[in-house]
């Protein structure tokens, strides 16, 4: 450990010393700098990631979100300073540089793509502009999605407006996207932060946050960086997403907006409604930035929902004594047991039936401040608050087919592959309301110092998230001796009961109930950063050098009690008395009914008015394998340059994480509660050196090519590292201290050709090669000494190794004749292959790869009106690793079709229709074989429309 620090505080030294002996020319040197502000010509708009350059020298800069560039380093003499920006009119002006002066030029641009009498009315186009300009003038590999175009399509969270971009893929909760996949890397393989700094995870086991938290009509625009560089946080594989908050900066004037809207669930016949508020505006003659955004979105919506548990063989019980037990109270009292019988063959063991009504609350709240206090200093101070309420009502019907095997029945369990006598049926209720909050406070500034031609910026940033359970109602009533007769339907098995009435209530009897109290997990994080960046110039070669240092530091604590009931009254509890009528025939497509619900109500004020007939117990599972408290810091340096010569830009830099990391969990028994005790895991404490390189050249003023070799990382996942150790009968789950984090090399190449007035055509490949891949690893054992026969616990697996290509294609196609020139082209696709090699077991590919990931949207905008048809499709991808190739569960591919459409009834107020998931795409898992399916969801499709307001 102290060598490789050693070693890697020296790198970062060297690093910092060869490239500030590069700099000193530039103090040599008698220069001055070009100052100024990029804007549209016609509306006034800042323009932010406009280029802005010295023609005849490698001299320029990129204009930040307030339009404002900065070019040091100028030679004294008259030069010509050249701004270009996507879809306007370059401008060019003559700029008279003297020593150690500051020449002040502001530069209007002119829209080739907005005509002067459509300009109140090509928002969609502006965005595609900014989004198009930032990732050409790029020094990294990203994609962008800009406020405009997060505004054109139907999608109300940060996870379904990410959606949007190359290569990424959303794994989804009751329709709604929640965890993001990139360029095939699952959700821990990535890294989300709000304005470039990580964001905490509201959740124990995730380390990444759920983004159906945080409302999409809040965000300025949302960056995808597939390739680092050394001054970004190094834990991202996958892509490293970055939602961008709303500044007074990135406007020109006052800006005040209202969305009011509502909608329709079409399977519940439901509804739902959405409002949000923006006020921008500047104060103290331009100098203070005030951002307030609102935004809230409830929804009421259903799910059908089917789920299966397999097996490859069956039982049946003959009538052959095997055996015999003689009570020994009553030598008279004998039970008879009789032989099983083992099939080999795919049968159902569970079928399941749930009928779910969701109601979700997305609340956000921000308010950032920007100060400038002149051209040389600003300071500024966002907060951003996102509360989430989900309400949720499983009814649930279960064919338990597996328990007809009873060895004192002869005769019972499996008939056939797809019959079975003696087996039980199950009606279900569980309710819980769960909430989750992420917070975020950042202050920060940036300073030119002029007496060094240093910048320097900095932030102390705290966040918050936590989620929790402040109601868990569970209840369950079971009845036996059910005949059924099944089909093996791929996608909807059908059950027939030949025996018995599975509508008699009076024949389910309470079996157990559960309430939770106190599920609960927090998060907390501090942070602090610095940066300093030198300008410099040598012969025709100019650029910078970074360098920073950064300090993370984490608490995050889970806990969870959870008490089950058991009825202990003298008569047995019925479930006729307590039933919700409902009959719903409509139930998945109509394939199945669904009746006779649990009416929550009457079977709590029961519990309530008879609570000493129940029998109370803890769940000591959930209390100490769903427990832990955990301390991590992240120490980061870096250092990086930026040499740009001619066509050329070529960045090198190195990234240094230092991490230490340390848990508390609880070794025990389930058995025997007075077993378990609070361990402490030790304290682990590691370092990565992260080395990556840029290459970008500029063939010509359209095309561009770009190489980068980086270096990244993915730390666990915070259950995993806990040192829990829970044993139940034979089994036995642990969590791992000594997991390592998984690491990779990453090579990407890029090609962009930018056409038209406004578009774009790129394509690029990548590969991946991952070390320590973790996968949850199953380890069985014949006849054990210690008498736990199956382990099971999350591990570094060997190397992994993924590779895929993107294409995409983005152009407005205004060369078209007429009304024709309206249409726009949003399209790209990429390819995925991966390969990873898990020991114990054969190979498989890396979760969350999917072989094909596509995005297609076909717009048309003329004057007015706007509208927009949007198909998003992915393959199937490995969801879950299983003990066995058969036990591996995967997503299967889906393809999910959206409408928008928007016209401007003023200048200020415009209305808007949309419709999402209009074919009704399944979301289907399966294990093994396709034909195997284990669960199918249905969320129909939903519309909404609304009114916007814009002064």
């Amino acid at each position: 450990m102290s060598l490789l620090t050693n070693r890697a505080t020296r790198l970062f030294v060297c690093c910092i010393a060869l490239v500030g002996l590069t700099a000193l020319p530039a103090f040599a040197q008698e220069t001055g700098k070009v100052t100024g502000s990029v804007s549209d010509a016609t509306t006034g708009s800042l323009l932010p990631g406009a280029s802005a350059l010295i023609e005849g020298t490698s001299l320029g800069s990129a204009t930040l979100r307030d339009g404002s560039y900065i070019i040091p380093n100028v030679p004294v003499g008259t030069h010509t300073l050249q701004v270009s920006y996507t879809g306007y009119d370059d401008f060019t002006v003559e700029v008279t540089v003297a020593a150690g002066e500051v020449v002040y030029q502001d530069a209007s641009l002119i829209s080739t793509v907005i005509a002067l009498d459509e300009v109140t009315y090509s928002l969609l186009r502006q965005g595609q502009a900014k989004a198009l300009t930032q990732q050409r003038n790029s020094d990294r590999i990203v994609s962008i999605i800009s406020e405009e175009m997060i505004d054109a399509f139907p999608d109300k969270n940060a996870a379904e407006a990410i959606q949007r971009l190359p290569g990424v893929t959303l794994q989804r909760d009751h329709g709604e996207g929640r965890y993001i996949v990139v360029r095939g890397m699952e959700s821990r393989l990535n890294s989300m932060m709000i304005n470039g700094q990580r964001i905490p995870s509201p959740e124990g086991d995730q380390r990444n946050p759920v983004l159906d938290v945080i409302p999409s009509d809040l965000l300025a625009g949302i960056e995808v960086t597939k390739a680092l560089t050394p001054d970004m946080d190094g834990d991202a594989i996958g892509g490293a997403v970055n939602l961008i908050t709303k500044s007074a900066f990135d406007y020109d004037k006052r800006v005040i907006d209202f969305d009011l809207g509502g909608g329709y669930r079409n399977l519940r016949g439901t509804g739902s409604y959405n409002g949000s508020f923006n006020f921008i505006d500047k104060y103290l003659d331009g100098k203070l930035g005030v951002t307030f955004g609102a935004s809230t979105h409830f929804v009421n919506q259903g799910t059908d929902n089917v789920e299966s548990e397999w097996a490859d063989s069956w039982e049946t019980v003959t009538d052959v004594v095997d055996d015999f037990e003689v009570d020994v109270d009553d030598p008279t009292d004998t039970t008879w047991i009789y032989q099983v019988e083992e099939t080999d063959g795919w049968t159902i063991a569970d079928f399941q039936q749930r009928y779910y009504r969701v109601e979700r609350t997305r609340t956000g709240v921000n308010a950032n401040f920007d100060y400038k206090l002149d051209a040389n200093n600003r300071f500024f101070l966002r907060t951003l608050y996102n509360y989430y309420d989900d309400l949720e009502h499983r009814d649930r019907i279960r064919f338990r087919v597996d328990k007809a095997v009873d060895e004192e029945e002869p005769n019972s369990g499996y008939q056939s592959a797809t019959s079975v006598d003696g087996s039980r049926a199950v009606r279900e209720l569980k309710y819980r309301e769960e909430t989750q909050t992420i917070q975020s406070y950042a202050f920060g500034g940036f300073h030119a110092l002029p007496w060094f031609d240093l910048d320097l910026d900095y932030q102390v940033i705290y966040s918050f998230a936590d989620e929790d359970e402040p109601i868990s109602r569970y209840y369950e009533f079971q009845a036996k001796d059910f005949d059924y007769t099944f089909t093996l339907d791929r996608d909807y098995p059908q059950f027939t009961v030949d025996s018995g009435d599975i509508n008699d209530l009076s024949l389910f009897e309470f079996d157990e109930g559960a309430n939770q109290d106190g599920r609960w997990t927090k998060d907390h994080d501090q942070t602090y950063l610095v940066n300093a960046k030198l300008p410099f110039s040598f012969a025709e070669a100019s650029g910078s050098f970074k360098a920073g240092v950064k300090y993370s530091h984490k608490d995050k604590e889970m806990k969870n009690h959870r008490y089950e009931y058991s009825w202990e009254g003298d008569e047995d509890l019925l479930l006729e008395g307590f039933e919700a009528e409902l009959s719903y025939a409509d139930f998945m497509n109509g394939e199945y009914e669904f009746n006779h619900m649990i009416d929550e109500d009457l079977i709590q004020d029961f519990m309530d008015a008879n609570a000493a007939d129940f029998e109370m117990e803890e769940n000591l599972e959930d209390k100490y394998l769903d427990s832990f408290d955990a301390v991590e810091e992240i120490t980061a340096y870096y250092g990086m340059a930026t040499i740009n010569y001619g066509q050329f830009m070529f960045l090198p830099g190195v990234r240094i994480e230092q991490t230490m990391n340390s848990y508390w969990g609880f070794d025990g028994n389930l058995a025997d509660e007075a077993s378990f005790r609070r361990v402490w895991g030790g304290e682990n404490t590691y370092s990565n050196v992260l080395p990556m390189v840029h290459l970008r050249y500029k063939f010509d003023r359209n095309t561009i090519f770009r190489i980068a070799y980086t270096n990244s990382l993915a730390r666990p996942n915070y259950q995993d590292l806990a040192p829990y150790v829970t044993t139940e009968d034979e089994d036995q789950m642990l969590g791992n201290p000594d997991l390592e984090a998984t690491t990779a090399t990453n090579i990407d190449l890029m090609a962009e050709y930018y056409v038209g007035s406004l578009g774009v055509v790129s394509g690029g490949y990548f590969i991946k090669t991952l070390d320590n891949y973790i996968f949850p690893q199953v380890t069985t054992y014949e006849d054990p000494a210690d008498g736990i026969e199956k382990r099971i616990q999350p591990v570094n697996g060997e190397t992994a190794t993924l590779n895929g290509f993107e294409i995409a294609w983005q152009q407005q196609l205004d060369f078209l004749p007429g009304r024709l020139n309206g249409l726009g082209i949003y399209l790209n696709y990429t390819n995925t292959t991966s390969e990873a090699e898990y020991p114990s077991r054969g190979s498989t590919t890396l979760p969350g790869q999917s072989d094909n990931v596509l995005n297609a949207s076909v717009s048309y905008e003329i004057g007015k009106f706007s509208t927009r048809l949007s198909l998003n499709l992915h393959g199937k991808y490995l969801y879950e690793v299983g003990e066995d190739v058969d036990e591996d569960v995967y997503i299967d591919s889906r393809t999910q079709v959206d409408f928008s459409t928007n016209y401007r009834v003023t200048n200020n107020i415009s209305v808007y229709a949309n419709g999402i998931n209009l074919t009704n795409a399944p979301d289907r898992f399966y294990t093994g074989s396709e034909d195997h399916q284990v669960q199918r969801e249905l969320y129909s499709f939903a519309v909404s429309g609304g009114v916007q307001y814009r002064f």
